[in-house]
């Protein structure tokens, strides 16, 4: 069926119009890491810490009236998706002090092809970025030209980076 051009060009104008609307609100968003910190406080392990994941921007988006558009939900998923970010890179900061100090004691031993730990890390990490990038780009790609696109790679990257955390977190138990 075929419409007539003028009711396809205002159909697109209050679109644009309603889209312009939603952006506004969308500023008004209210967001607050309170759910995600307290979760991650009464967690005893890293399994109890991957239900902490998405709990802020749930609220968020439940909690707003302009986040049930497409962009305001990318909104709180972004700003929950930041926060994971830098928990993130605290605690790598945190483990290449410890790898730097563990290298620094182990000199003199014989070394068995062992590179050290703060160049393993640290090249963990560098490898690490691209596979989360290309992973949630792929994510990205399952609903594209779709609005929920979007939505996917940012929700992928805040979940890739709370994974992360975690296993960074967790993952050198010597003290």
């Amino acid at each position: 069926m075929s419409y007539p051009r003028f009711i396809v060009q205002v159909t697109v104008l209050l679109s644009t119009a309603a889209t312009f609307c939603a952006v506004a609100s969308d500023n008004n968003i209210k967001y607050s890491n309170e759910q995600v910190n307290a979760c991650l406080t009464n967690a005893k392990n890293p399994t109890a810490e991957r239900g902490c994941i998405g709990l802020s921007a749930n609220a968020c988006i439940y909690a707003n009236q302009a986040s049930s558009t497409a962009l305001g939900m990318n909104k709180c998923i972004k700003q929950e998706s930041k926060f994971w970010d830098n928990k993130l890179n605290e605690v790598y900061r945190s483990l290449v002090v410890k790898a730097k100090k563990h290298d620094e004691d182990r000199k003199g031993y014989i070394n068995l092809g062992s590179e050290g730990s703060y160049p393993a890390l640290r090249d963990m990490q560098r490898a690490w970025i691209p596979y989360r990038d290309k992973t949630c780009t792929y994510s990205w790609s399952q609903s594209y030209p779709g609005s929920m696109a979007s939505m996917n790679s940012v929700r992928c990257e805040m979940r890739m980076n709370a994974e992360q955390y975690i296993f960074l977190k967790n993952s050198w138990n010597a003290s």
